[in-house]
């Protein structure tokens, strides 16, 4: 036995309703004609049939390469917003409540090198640390940062007098 196809009919499936109208038009014409006019009929609807694979593939392509152009520009104009963030320079503000008390063990936010800093004991009057006392509770910084760059500052006054 011969394998059976089941092709015929399923050509509507994947076609537009102006090619179903131009399938019933040469259905009707073909009924109506003599077989050698049939035969002439037939063959402009197998080259119709290519025709509506092909363009059903192009226009497949066509809708993909759209929206993956769409897709592309979305994502290049979220990078481009992304890219341009702003850098400011902030103190490193106190941990609140339990994250104060946990110690982070994967990435440590204070690296302590025993060749950069050193440990000071400096005497301030009474109202002048009160007011600094407030400025780092307003801050939400540590009261050793605000002094660190408050001796930046006079640092780098004094560098440019000396140049000058």
């Amino acid at each position: 036995m011969s394998k059976k196809r089941f092709t015929a009919g399923l050509e509507s499936l994947l076609s537009t309703p102006d090619d179903v109208a131009l399938q019933s038009n040469a259905l009707l014409a073909e009924s109506t004609a003599s077989k050698g006019k049939a035969a002439v009929a037939e063959l402009p609807e197998k080259e119709s049939k290519k025709h509506q694979g092909k363009r059903f593939t192009d226009d497949l392509q066509a809708f993909l390469m759209e929206a993956f152009e769409e897709s592309f520009d979305r994502q290049m104009q979220h990078d481009r917003s992304a890219a341009e963030p702003e850098v400011k320079k902030r103190s490193t503000k106190p941990m609140d409540g339990l994250d104060a008390l946990i110690r982070s063990t994967i990435e440590p936010k204070v690296h302590f090198d025993a060749n950069t800093t050193r440990r000071l004991t400096v005497q301030f009057d009474e109202r002048k640390l009160e007011k600094l006392k407030t400025i780092a509770r307003t801050e939400k910084t540590l009261l050793r940062d605000i002094i660190d760059s408050i001796v930046e500052e006079y640092i780098a006054k004094w560098e440019r007098q000396k140049k000058s």
